[in-house]
């Protein structure tokens, strides 16, 4: 009788564990589909939409899904040791599917659309293949990430010592890169930046700043800048009266024949000390002062992205070194300076929404709190400045057209992709608002939804695991970046690079040249305590979804469109490029930060993160009940399973 409790108790414990917030979000996409497939399948198969033929659809389509999850669910399960991590990795190619629900919303509110989906194969079969292509490339990448993550015994296998991993050693870094081998990548980076920056920027005229600075001395003068006759998409200004009364009515004061050169060597000199400090802080703390030199060079030179932004007058070094500026304060502790330094770097782009989502998972109150004061100051500034007239005319006729995004080629966030699915090959040189699409903003609120799980469940507050600075037992690290531990600090630089990504991957609009910005997740992904985390295997997927994005990023991307511009109409996906790269960025920055945001307590308390595994690793066999058993001469658990099993036949003996 106490043993049939003890089973009944134990499974009961396994169901309430797999009951995890995606799983239920991916039987909600499992039946969505199942609803797609009773009215899809029988249309195309050319038979009678009837009540036997759409159940039939709509039960092997359920058939199928759950067969999926269950095979993923059993490949995960013996590697995870876990049920919830394997629940939750198991549900996510499933997520994408709960896209259909605000696409039967928007068929309901517009009849157009319903037909559309109803009778329309070109229509229909680009949301079923957009949505198949997610499936199957989240399917993939969770099947590949847990082949390759080996045993438990196999994380430490990689031959580094804790020595060699201290990223304060003064050995780190050297060896093959010192000497002559440093001095020629030195040169070759100073050649490279010299042919693709300075001598190309003799020639230029900024005229992406120097438009904004004329606009606001406009402003000053009482007169509106903003002129809804150009088009939205070419040389108009977009920016709000904040931005160009507190940032750009300054630059004013400098004469307009020097202005495009002072910008320039000011926006040159912010992007080069941001990456000389991540280069030095995180990526490599401990490699010779030369190597990071002929690194430095050889980024700018080479980075497209940075490059564009110098040609065109982009203020991106101003941004990159802003993020920098309030990463660094963040893990100082100190909220004042990193709330106005986020702060400055919204003024100038005011696209940075996701930062202050990740501030408020990771409960830094205090900097969301010196950001809104500095905020309400900037605009009552700008009020002043600008007039309340000017104010309302941005708010009730500029930024509505500039919420709607654009399809333009230089777009590469998901909202510009989901429009081009539903237009012709001409929207990739639409300079006009583009035109409603109820079905393209279906996708993008399921994508910022699915976005903000993802944020949510990998980003951890200070707080859980004790090592915030000044708290007791924390290892702490001297330097620059404050008194985090190296784990803590990791993440947390992770962190704000998965929040980088999301801020240009999940905006309205985010064009090519502001993927600098991603110098902050790549410098986060060359942390050395990532690697250590991390399987072999797990690593090479890691790299190469990290090589693949970052190169496919640094394409020139008006010289691949005029390459590709033949075959864009057959093949529209080709003008997704840069997007599939940033795809590839955020994909490697979740997976290293999923290899590093599972601890013990965090764990137990609130579900865990995709990644228990690490959790069942970490925990040391004293923390269950391990004490009384070295008494006892017995074995203590080593897994949470063994130690549910353990307490479940207690309370059976009981």
């Amino acid at each position: 009788m106490r043993l049939t409790v003890a089973k009944t108790a134990l499974r009961h414990a396994r169901r309430a564990e797999m009951m995890t917030a995606e799983s239920v979000l991916a039987l909600a996409g499992a039946l969505a589909l199942a609803f797609a497939a009773s009215t899809a399948v029988p249309s195309v198969l050319g038979k009678p939409i009837d009540l036997v033929f759409r159940a039939a659809a709509a039960a092997g389509t359920l058939v199928a899904c759950g067969a999926v999850w269950t095979s993923t669910y059993a490949l995960i399960r013996r590697r995870a040791q876990v049920r919830p991590a394997a629940a939750r990795w198991a549900s996510l190619p499933f997520l994408p599917a709960l896209a259909l629900y605000p696409v039967v919303v928007q068929a309901a509110r517009f009849p157009d659309i319903a037909h559309l989906l109803l009778n329309a194969t070109t229509t229909r079969s680009v949301l079923a293949s957009y949505l198949v292509w997610w499936w199957v490339a989240l399917e993939a990448l969770v099947v590949a990430w847990w082949l390759l993550a080996g045993s438990a015994e196999t994380l430490d296998r990689s031959g580094v010592t804790a020595e060699e991993s201290d990223p304060a050693d003064p050995r780190r870094g050297r060896g093959v890169f010192d000497g002559t081998t440093t001095a020629v990548l030195l040169a070759l980076g100073l050649a490279v930046f010299a042919n693709s920056d300075v001598f190309k920027q003799l020639k230029s005229t900024q005229s992406e700043f120097t438009n904004p600075v004329v606009a606001a001395q406009l402003l000053v003068r009482g007169e509106s800048p903003y002129d809804l006759s150009e088009p939205i998409w070419e040389n108009a200004i977009n920016l709000p009266p904040v931005s160009l009364a507190v940032l750009y009515a300054p630059a004013g004061l400098v004469p307009s024949r020097w202005l495009p050169h002072v910008f320039y060597a000011v926006n040159l000199a912010c992007a080069a000390l941001a990456v000389w400090w991540l280069l030095r802080e995180v990526a490599l703390p401990g490699a010779p002062r030369l190597l990071r030199c002929a690194l430095l060079a050889g980024l700018l030179g080479a980075f497209t992205p940075w490059r564009d932004s110098a040609i065109l007058g982009q203020p991106n070094g101003i941004i990159l070194l802003l993020l920098v500026l309030t990463l660094r304060a963040l893990l100082a502790d100190r909220p004042l300076a990193s709330g106005f330094a986020l702060l400055l770097a919204f003024l100038v782009k005011p696209v940075s929404l996701w930062h202050l989502l990740y501030l408020l998972r990771s409960r830094r109150f205090r900097v969301l709190a010196a950001f809104c004061v500095g905020a309400g100051a900037a605009v009552a500034v700008s009020l002043a400045v600008a007039g309340w007239d000017v104010w309302w005319y941005y708010v009730t006729q500029k930024l509505p057209e500039l919420l709607r995004g654009t399809a333009r080629y230089g777009n590469v966030s998901l909202a510009g992709v989901h429009a081009r699915l539903f237009m012709t090959s001409h929207a990739l040189y639409l300079t006009d608002t583009l035109p409603p699409l109820p079905l393209a903003s279906a996708l993008n609120w399921t994508a910022s939804a699915l976005g903000i799980l993802l944020l949510v469940r990998l980003v951890r507050p200070p707080e859980s695991d004790g090592t915030r600075p000044g708290s007791s037992g924390t290892p702490e690290t001297s330097g620059p970046w404050g008194g985090y531990g190296e784990a803590r600090r990791a993440r947390d630089v992770l962190g704000f690079g998965l929040a980088t990504c999301g801020a240009l991957l999940l905006a309205n609009l985010a064009w090519h040249h502001y993927m600098t910005w991603l110098l902050v997740s790549a410098a986060a992904l060359a942390q050395p305590r990532v690697w250590t985390e991390l399987t072999p295997g797990r690593r090479r997927l890691v790299t190469a979804l990290a090589m693949a994005g970052f190169a496919v990023v640094a394409v020139d991307s008006d010289y691949y469109l005029r390459s590709v511009a033949e075959w864009v109409a057959d093949w529209p996906a080709l003008a997704w490029l840069h997007t599939f790269g940033l795809l590839w960025v955020l994909a490697s920055t979740a997976l290293a930060l999923s290899a590093l945001s599972a601890l013990p307590d965090t764990a137990q308390q609130t579900g865990g993160s995709f990644d228990d595994r690490a959790a069942v690793r970490d925990v040391e066999p004293q923390q269950l009940d391990g004490s009384r058993r070295a008494v006892d001469g017995q074995r203590p658990p080593t897994t949470l399973l063994e130690a549910q099993h353990e307490t479940v036949a207690t309370a059976g003996e009981r």
